[in-house]
């Protein structure tokens, strides 16, 4: 690079960086002045202010003891007074036996923690998917097995404990580093927060939570596609919740779920350095991806997305290090296999994923592949087909259709209608030049939420950093750049949801970081600039931290006390409370008719739902116009309770369901409802 070229790059920063703050100054003004997308912000303070009293709190202890110990005594804190001492400490333990698993299966003493941990969350996860077909699935069977690994490798605690102190001893020298550091952690204080909060989301009471309280009660999953029609989709990740909750509670799969967050962001740290960002920077990227609305639509409530892409962009960066030649060859390229299975068989959307991955390995084979790789390759890719393969398998067994429900047109599964699965209209398709202008400012076009869900960096920070890489010529930060709109293209093809391209999110906070590393922002000014940008990005994100979910709260009464807990349940999912009476009253497990959201996590019997979920049931109670086939109806699946919302979509099966129940208990609009004698 010459040495002219060299002098205009802080002046290309520059100039990136204003046309980024201008671009994003005109999307507040574009919202500020159009009352129709002005009017639903969803913004709050509270966040702003927890975070500052958090990151006032670690940065206090922190100048005693360091930002890792201050860190963990935030942490101590929160969990004493939230009274979650027992399930913090199993899922402690969880992790632990996990990383263990991993340094047994590895068996390098260089593979990073990281990857350790998630290799033996896929091991664990993989084991756990194929035990919930028996009937043995109790906390003690679980409890032992996540035991035998700390057992038999013992040793391996040890050398972790010593990593660990020697971690609590490093000092991050100057203000800079050192009130980042502490920011990280506050950020991580509030995920940890909000995991505390009783599970109110759709998907979680509907699936997540719901399969994990089934298995809890009935020891097996029975994989049931006629009754639930996600019975047999990939859910890896679904078994790790369930572990949690076997051990540790409702609050141990949300923990679970938060520690996926929490490895996502050591990922992206971690990629951030293999690109050759310094500590600082990539600490920067690590802090974005923390206060990106997005990951907090992740964190609070039970989506799989947060470890799966851990396992993804984990496997990705295993790739990325075979090609570089970095580490042992034959550890990486079994690691690759084995995180970007586990990715398959947690989500069925790394399919649009693996193709960007499969060419850029083929396109680079030059670089990676010998006679010495074949023996290992081998091995690692029928780890990966062993793994993956998994719940397609079952799925295919048991319904005929591998990927079931989708494609139902092309492998006409008798258990649901023979047309192919479409996603939901409101959601755009495609990508076109101003995706990420409309992903910031027209959030609701591409999930359930409001303006700023993508979080503000994309024109502010990402797109600058772009135009600083590309013209510093940033080799491994552009091919990461490539990848990440590779996957976003081919997944936005299908729908353009935000929460199926998280990965391009964190591969986007590590080309911030890389950019901030990059020569052109060694201009003292420059540097002054970009940094403060990136702040104000950090300050609107949490500003609108709950932009991208409608159960993002964070409410401490609600978290220390049990009785403001039931209370908010009651108050804000009427038919989770419904569920809880049911279970009180409904002696012998019978099935629950369920006229209301599927939104029933914590039922522990058989809910039959009147919607998409359970079609065959559906097509029946459309039938029913009558009461007395209504009553026939229930009878015949052997239903004494249901529950019934008179605000629910489906309004028409109100009268004919009153007339053949009686109201055992009221709550709002959802009311639980007895089976009149004459129809049983």
């Amino acid at each position: 690079m010459s040495d002219r070229f060299s002098r205009i790059l802080p002046f290309v920063a520059t100039i990136a960086l204003g046309i980024g703050i201008v671009l994003t100054s005109y999307g507040f003004y574009s919202l500020a002045t159009n009352g129709d997308e002005g009017g639903p912000w969803r913004k709050s303070e509270d966040y702003l202010v927890m975070f500052l009293w958090l990151w006032l709190m670690t940065s206090l202890l922190g100048i005693w003891r360091g930002p890792f110990i201050a860190g963990l005594l935030v942490a101590l804190l929160i969990t004493v007074a939230a009274g979650v001492m027992i399930p913090v400490a199993v899922i402690i333990l969880l992790t632990l036996s996990a990383y263990i698993l991993g340094r047994l299966l590895l068996r390098k003493p260089e593979v990073a923690a990281t990857d350790n941990l998630l290799a033996g969350i896929v091991v664990f996860g993989s084991l756990l998917g194929l035990l919930v077909h028996l009937p043995i699935n109790t906390p003690g069977t679980w409890g032992l097995l996540f035991t035998l690994p700390i057992l038999i490798g013992w040793r391996h605690v040890q050398t972790l404990w010593t990593s660990i102190k020697i971690l609590s001893n490093h000092t991050f020298g100057g203000a800079h580093r050192f009130l980042l550091h502490c920011a990280i952690l506050s950020a991580a204080s509030l995920h940890f927060l909000v995991s505390l909060m009783p599970e109110i989301g759709h998907d979680a009471l509907a699936m997540h939570l719901f399969a994990p309280v089934y298995v809890a009660y009935h020891k097996s999953w029975h994989f049931d596609a006629e009754t639930y029609v996600w019975a047999v989709m990939p859910m890896l990740i679904d078994w790790l919740y369930t572990a949690g909750y076997l051990l540790a509670g409702e609050i141990g799969a949300r923990l679970v779920n938060t520690g996926g967050v929490f490895l996502l962001a050591a990922v992206v740290y971690r990629i951030g350095r293999w690109t050759g960002a310094g500590e600082v920077p990539a600490a920067w990227g690590t802090l974005l991806l923390l206060v990106t609305p997005l990951t907090f639509t992740e964190s609070s409530s039970l989506f799989v997305e947060g470890m799966w892409s851990a396992m993804v962009l984990g496997g990705t960066l295993a790739l990325m290090r075979l090609m570089t030649t970095e580490g042992d060859t034959t550890t990486t390229v079994l690691l690759s296999g084995l995180l970007l299975g586990g990715a398959v068989a947690s989500k069925a959307v790394t399919f649009t994923i693996l193709p960007v991955l499969g060419l850029v390995v083929i396109i680079g084979y030059r670089l990676w592949f010998s006679k010495d790789i074949l023996r290992p390759l081998t091995r690692t890719l029928l780890i990966f087909v062993g793994i993956g393969i998994i719940p397609y398998a079952t799925a295919y067994a048991l319904t005929g259709n591998p990927v079931f429900p989708f494609f139902n047109e092309y492998f006409q599964s008798p258990f649901y209608p023979s047309v192919n699965f479409k996603p939901s209209p409101v959601f755009a398709r495609g990508l076109s030049w101003d995706t990420l202008y409309s992903m910031t400012f027209e959030s609701k076009r591409y999930m359930e939420s409001t303006p700023g869900a993508s979080g503000f960096q994309w024109i502010a920070l990402v797109i600058p950093a772009l135009i600083v890489l590309g013209t510093a010529g940033h080799r491994r930060a552009l091919l990461l750049s490539l990848m990440a709109l590779g996957w976003m293209w081919l997944t936005f093809q299908q729908v353009a949801y935000l929460r199926y391209v998280l990965p391009s999110f964190g591969l986007a906070c590590v080309l911030v970081a890389a950019a901030l590393s990059a020569p052109a922002l060694n201009h003292r000014w420059t540097r002054h600039a970009w940094t403060t940008t990136a702040v104000l990005v950090v300050v609107l994100n949490l500003v609108h931290f709950n932009s991208g979910t409608y159960y993002g709260e964070i409410d401490l009464a609600v978290i220390t006390n049990r009785e403001a807990r039931e209370t908010y349940i009651q108050h804000k999912v009427p038919v989770r409370w419904a569920a809880n009476i049911i279970n009180e009253l409904n002696f012998g497990q019978r099935p629950v008719a369920v006229f209301s959201a599927p939104v029933t996590g914590g039922l522990r019997s058989e809910a039959l739902y009147p919607c998409w979920y359970n079609f065959r049931f559906f097509e029946a109670a459309r039938a029913a116009t009558t009461h007395e086939e209504m009553g026939r109806l229930l009878a015949r699946h052997n239903v004494r309770y249901v529950v019934l919302d008179e605000k629910w979509d489906l309004t028409k099966f109100f009268p004919v369901v009153k007339d053949v129940t009686i109201e055992v208990a009221r709550n709002q609009t959802v009311s639980v409802r007895r089976l009149d004698k004459q129809y049983r």
